[in-house]
């Protein structure tokens, strides 16, 4: 580009130079010209002088007889103002021929500059063309190369390196559009941020799935819009209902896309009003789970019509429908995200929605338990009527036996209309019990029944608190709390361990010395507990147990308490002797036992600080549930993975996948071992990290010991013993090395003929044999020839 640049730079001095010369020839020969025409005309004047001095002289004599001699100087003196005004007339229209001439020279100059400097540009523009055009293939297979090398500096000391912190909505909005498939980075890049929120996740006692494999829940089809739109015609929103449910997903921040499809072409064709109209139906309402009514909500708020969750929140309550806490979440996110919101403004509309749309428990206790008294009244008087009742029909029925027939039947008469009064009166108590109720609590009594109604209680208070802790919004969570500590709702265990998880999460301390000499006193029952503080009064057991030997005011938690130590310790500090030790002392202090949620974080920090051994350990202890299958899922994802990256043999990783061919093998398509898997396998042999590069030096040093050892065996054959012995003390300190590259592709190759693997997709095989080239330039690290030939059969 630089040697263009000049090229171009002289060309224009040249061109200038040629027009600048052409132009002064050009007004050379019009000066030459002009000269030429003056010349030829004094001629043409010395032609005419004879007559002209004949009629000057004729004219001068009849001057000389009209007006005398003495008038001729004047007459002589205008012809020479004349001339002199012709002559200033001559220089002016030379000026302004002069500055014609510069002016229609600049013009000139200007054109041709401007025509040169185009005809330049074009030849550049056709140069810089055709040269793209000759290295357009070039070009892409180095922005691949590019890409691919872009990805050899991560992961450098870290297999679970942060990844795609808020581009995550990108790659999922490229994968929506489906112009072009996700690149191997980028899927990389989503596996990785998979395993960060399982992380966070599961610290909070909730799942997540990988993102690859859940991304076409966020696709609606053609057919499925199809039906929608017919279904919308029709009036038939059950169908539509039932659908949604089978796009539920939490892992992405989007809502039901069946839901959000439904109200946008709603909207759009003005119907929405008909869904609403049938709301008001009982029959439609009972079909409607209160999941279904948390997901309508949610769309409709993510679309900016809070006006209508408000009224499908009001339908709820009319219809005596229970709300999730997941509701109050929804409503809490999007005043959360309007622009110019503060932690106050939030917190002042959420408290106003939440009161509305909820009820304090207190006033429901008190209406209980005046409830629960009339009942018992009820039950006390009409026991006393039922003693009532047998003595007056013993009378009647010795009366009975007296009388004859028609006596009887007389009898019965007055008995019935006894027994109608009776019943009269005990309706009318029951009635005007029913509406003493009504008028108490409006409509949470009906017809002598408490409906589902959402109470301001611990778990509704609970599952917003935690969802605030796990996303850090941590003032709101305190003003929050305080509103509990006006409605008279004190904090559990459990609000308890979340805190302790936040404060873990973002790598603070927390460990036993913080909990037992900090100003946190906790019940011994452990399933009534309360936290305290310093400006509450402490609450103390009345009986303490009989094996406590340490004061009452220590700190008792449970498994959820040993999760946040446990992270700490772990994850953050990275300490697996302390971790373990601690938890085989806790278990039996505080009397809990592993559950999924402590497997899966040990599995995590133990298989990324490469202690495969003890992670499988814990993988085997893993239960058989539903929750347990998903642990194991994304931990033989986990597993494989690091055992990739820190560069364990092949057979190893063979040995897993037999073992847990039944779990792992989910792939979609023609493929049934899992996409996220394979790639993370394949990305975690090639990366040339801290730990392979420490392992190769070693390696490098022990061969070149041995040549050392071998060339001084040959010079001293005498010295055997020595030898022997340095043998021996070499061979102690001997490396397990395997070559990396050998051990993938007897993994892919396994997979392969056990048909578990169709074939690897472009962008798997532009990034091995990219890391391919890298590996042998750097380190000289090659696949062996028998390798070497499995690779090019995996790639047909």
């Amino acid at each position: 580009m630089l040697k263009l640049k000049k090229k171009v730079s002289t060309d224009l001095k040249q061109k200038e130079e040629e027009i600048e010369k052409k132009i002064e020839n050009l007004l050379i020969k019009e000066e030459i010209e002009r000269k030429r025409q003056e010349q030829k005309q004094p001629q043409q004047q010395q032609q005419q002088q004879p007559e002209n001095e004949n009629n000057i002289n004729n004219s001068y004599n009849n001057i000389l007889i009209g007006f005398g001699k003495n008038n001729l100087k004047s007459d002589i003196f205008l012809e020479k103002e004349k001339e002199i005004i012709e002559a200033q007339k001559e220089k002016e229209k030379l000026e302004k021929r002069k500055e014609t001439i510069k002016l229609v020279k600049e013009e000139y100059m200007e054109k041709m500059k401007n025509d040169i400097g185009n005809q330049q540009r074009l030849k550049l523009y056709n140069r810089l063309k055709s040269h793209q055009k000759s290295r357009i293939g070039t070009r892409l297979l180095n922005k691949k190369k590019s890409e691919n090398l872009s990805m050899v500096g991560r992961n450098k000391y870290e297999p679970f390196e942060k990844s795609l912190e808020n581009n995550e909505e990108k790659v999922i909005e490229k994968f929506i559009q489906q112009e072009e498939p996700l690149t191997f980075q980028e899927r990389i890049d989503l596996h990785l941020h998979s395993f960060q929120i399982h992380l966070r996740n599961n610290l909070f006692k909730s799942n997540y799935p990988m993102v690859y494999n859940n991304l076409n829940g966020l696709v609606l089809s053609k057919q499925s819009m199809e039906i929608i739109e017919k279904s919308i015609e029709e009036e038939n929103f059950y169908t539509i209902i039932s659908m949604a449910r089978e796009y539920y997903q939490d892992q992405f921040k989007k809502g039901n896309l069946v839901y959000r499809y439904t109200f946008e072409y709603m909207k759009k064709n003005s119907k929405l009003w008909r869904f609403f109209q049938l709301l008001e139906n009982a029959d439609f309402n009972h079909q409607i789970d209160p999941l279904d009514f948390s997901e309508m909500i949610r769309v409709f708020l993510e679309l900016d019509q809070i006006h209508s969750a408000e009224m499908i929140s009001s339908n709820m309550q009319s219809f005596f429908q229970n709300f999730y806490p997941d509701v109050f979440v929804h409503f809490f996110e999007y005043y959360n995200r309007q622009p110019g919101a503060t932690v106050t403004s939030v917190t002042s509309e959420f408290l106003t929605t939440f009161k509305f749309n909820s009820y304090n428990e207190k006033d429901i206790n008190e209406f209980q338990t005046r409830r629960i008294q009339k009942k018992r009244e009820l039950y006390l008087k009409e026991k006393e009527k039922e003693k009532e009742n047998q003595i007056e029909t013993e009378k009647e029925n010795q009366i009975e036996n007296e009388k004859d027939n028609n006596s009887q039947q007389s009898d019965e008469t007055n008995k019935e209309e006894i027994d109608e009064e009776k019943d009269e009166k005990n309706n009318q108590h029951i009635n005007m019990l029913t509406n003493e109720e009504k008028e108490f609590y409006g409509n949470l009594a009906k017809e002598d029944e408490f409906r589902d109604v959402p109470v301001r209680n611990i778990e509704m208070f609970k599952s917003i608190l935690i969802h605030c802790y796990k996303n850090g919004y941590i003032e709101f969570a305190e003003n929050l709390e305080d509103f509990m500590e006006e409605e008279g709702v004190t904090l559990d265990l459990e609000m308890f361990n979340s805190k302790l998880k936040y404060q873990a999460y973002k790598g603070r301390m927390v460990n036993e010395i913080f909990l037992n000499f900090g100003d946190f006193i906790i019940p011994t029952d452990t399933e009534t507990t309360t936290t305290t503080t310093t400006t509450t009064t402490p609450t103390t057991p009345t009986t303490p147990k009989k094996n406590q030997k340490k004061p009452k005011t220590e700190f008792i938690g449970n498994s959820q308490t040993f999760l946040a130590i446990n992270y700490f310790q772990l994850i953050v500090q990275k300490n697996i002797d302390v971790a373990l030790s601690v938890m085989n002392r806790l278990k039996k202090q505080w009397s809990f036992k592993l559950n999924t949620f402590i497997l899966n974080q040990l599995i995590f920090g133990l298989s990324r600080l490469n202690k495969i051994d003890q992670a499988i350990k814990y993988y085997k202890m893993l239960p058989t549930s539903t929750n347990g299958i998903q642990s194991k899922i994304m931990n033989q994802s986990v597993l494989l993975y690091t055992m990739a990256y820190y560069n364990h043999p092949s057979s190893s990783l063979i040995t897993f996948i037999k073992d847990n061919n039944n779990i792992i093998g989910t792939g979609t398509g023609g493929d049934l071992f899992d996409k996220v898997t394979l790639d993370l396998i394949i990305y975690g042999y090639l990366l040339d990290n801290k730990f392979k590069q420490d392992q190769h030096i070693k390696f490098i040093q022990q061969q070149q010991q041995q040549q050392q050892q071998q060339q001084q065996q040959q010079q001293q054959q005498q010295q055997t013993n020595n030898t022997n012995n340095n043998n021996n003390i070499n061979n102690n300190n001997t490396i397990n090395y395997t070559n990396m590259l050998d051990n993938l592709i007897q993994v892919l190759n396994y997979l392969k003929d056990e048909s578990l693997i169709t074939k690897l997709d472009k962008d798997s095989i532009d990034f091995i044999f990219s890391r391919l080239l890298l590996l042998k330039n750097n380190y000289n690290i090659k696949p062996s020839p028998t390798e070497f030939k499995l690779l090019k059969q995996l790639i047909k």
